[in-house]
């Protein structure tokens, strides 16, 4: 059971990290999002949109315009 609970603890890590980063990526925008998706090992930019929408609080555009949901 605490083998499982670190487990989660170490994902959600990874996760704050990996959206932090994806997030200062969409911010440079020199970088498009097709480079993104592949960097971060998204099939598809539907799945970074995705991603997004869920974790960051916006589409990958307003993310990157600065107008996505902050709460």
């Amino acid at each position: 059971r605490d083998l499982r609970m670190s487990r989660g603890l170490g994902d959600v890590y990874k996760r704050q990290r990996k959206s932090s980063a994806i997030k200062e990526d969409l911010k440079n925008h020199t970088t498009n999002f097709q480079e993104i998706s592949e960097r971060y090992g998204f099939p598809s930019q539907k799945h970074l949109y995705n991603f997004c929408v869920r974790h960051l609080g916006g589409s990958p555009s307003s993310i990157r315009n600065g107008t996505e949901n902050t709460n």
